[in-house]
């Protein structure tokens, strides 16, 4: 079945030789939402029932009502990934130790969305986030930078954006797609100074 990462990268094969790097999508909706319709649109992706569900991370990701280990536990589990080790490779243990027991509506955000935000990288080869990126990362310790910065090397990242806030990272990515404001076509760039200037000329 179709899938979001594997249309664009199908788009991205058409038009550039490096279509395994990081791509960012800017997309806004008339209600300041990521226009997942218009993407889908201009992917022609028909259907969105034929769409195969991909993980994405967003604030659902972990469910507010459970408690931090129960979260941890439940995609722990899915992925059969050991926790003790996934906490010892981010660094987690004291924020850990401390929160686990907690629900995580409890818990600071930014001690759930760096916890929750590795987990996600560290559980998926194919990484589409659909948060914002700059929030996480302005709590993230210069170590925690480092591991981030792994990852965009390891993974596939795929950012779907409504904030012009993504200009801040942009040289992390190597494709741009941005919606333009009044129609459902996207623009492409693999420049990323090209991509700050259309889309700070457009919005």
């Amino acid at each position: 079945m179709k899938s979001i990462s594997g249309e664009v990268r199908r788009y991205l094969k058409d038009i550039s030789q490096k279509n395994n790097e990081n791509i960012c999508i800017f997309a806004q909706d008339n209600l300041l939402n990521f226009d997942q319709k218009a993407l889908n649109n201009f992917l022609n992706i028909e259907d969105n029932i034929r769409l195969k569900k991909e993980e994405r991370y967003s604030n659902k990701y972990f469910a507010n009502d459970l408690s931090l280990l129960n979260n941890i536990d439940y995609i722990a589990n899915l992925n059969s990934i050991d926790v003790s080790e996934f906490i010892i490779l981010h660094d987690l243990g004291n924020i850990f130790n401390e929160n686990k027991n907690y629900k995580v509506k409890e818990i600071h955000s930014s001690i759930v969305n760096k916890i929750s935000f590795f987990l996600y990288l560290y559980t998926t080869k194919i990484s589409l986030i659909n948060k914002n990126l700059t929030s996480i990362m302005n709590v993230l310790s210069e170590d925690d930078l480092k591991i981030l910065d792994r990852y965009f090397d390891d993974n596939q990242i795929f950012y779907f954006s409504v904030s012009k806030n993504c200009l801040k990272i942009r040289n992390m990515f190597s494709h741009f797609l941005l919606k333009e404001k009044n129609g459902n076509n996207f623009l492409y760039f693999n420049d990323p100074e090209a991509f700050k200037k259309n889309l700070k000329d457009n919005f």
